[in-house]
């Protein structure tokens, strides 16, 4: 009998200890979400943003990306396999802008040029298809 309950009792305190446990983590894909990712890089030559400009960010959500490209909003779906990465046709604002304009259409053709990605701490790197880097971001919480 005391078998019995000390089995009990044990099972009791092992479920217990598992229900409070972190979910295991999902698969590397879902790390990109969610992520507010602010351009460091476009090619070779650093972003900066002028004046009171913003700086470029690309966030990630269910399929679809949006962001900021320096001057307008912009929106569009991705398809995520693997180390694969391409992104749809992207939409954005027209909006006329004094600030941020001038790497706006550099960075959408960079993004169009797209067709993979790594993760490094909290650095996103994407590649065009030659593996060539593209943009690199860093993660800054999110938006």
């Amino acid at each position: 009998m005391w078998r019995h309950m000390a089995a009990l009792l044990l099972l009791l305190v092992l479920s217990g200890c598992a229900a409070g446990a972190p979910p295991p983590s999902g698969p590397r894909e879902t790390a990109l979400e969610g992520t507010n990712w602010v351009l460091l890089r476009l090619g070779t030559v650093a972003a900066t943003p002028t004046g009171s400009a913003r700086p470029p960010n690309l966030r990630l959500t269910e399929r679809r990306a949006g962001g900021f490209g320096g001057c307008n909003r912009f929106g569009g779906a991705y398809e995520l396999s693997g180390a694969a990465l391409r992104f749809g046709p992207l939409i954005a604002t027209r909006m006329a802008c004094m600030e941020g304009g001038a790497q706006e259409q550099p960075y959408f053709d960079a993004l169009a040029a797209v067709r993979g990605w790594r993760l490094s701490g909290d650095r996103l790197t994407l590649t065009g298809a030659d593996g060539a880097v593209l943009l690199e971001f860093e993660a800054k919480g999110a938006e």
